[in-house]
C-alpha cells in the first residue's frame, strides 16, 4: 500500500495536480506528512517548470 501512496502522489503532483487536494485525497491533516509520500528529483522539477512556467511559454 506505501508504495501505490508513494506513486499516486507523486503521480498527482507531476501530473499537475494542486498538494492541498492532494493532502485531502491521502487523508493527513498536515503537509508534513504528504511530503513524506512523495520525492520529487531534480529532473521532475525541470520537467515540471518547462512544463508550467509563463516564461517557457512566451516562445512557444
Amino acid at each position: 500500500m506505501t508504495t501505490f501512496c508513494h506513486t499516486f502522489a507523486k503521480n498527482w503532483l507531476m501530473n499537475g495536480g494542486d498538494i492541498f487536494s492532494l493532502q485531502k485525497i491521502l487523508g493527513h491533516r498536515t503537509l508534513d506528512m504528504v511530503r513524506n509520500y512523495v520525492n520529487i528529483t531534480f529532473k521532475d522539477i525541470q520537467s515540471q517548470h518547462s512544463k508550467f512556467s509563463p516564461g517557457e511559454r512566451l516562445f512557444k
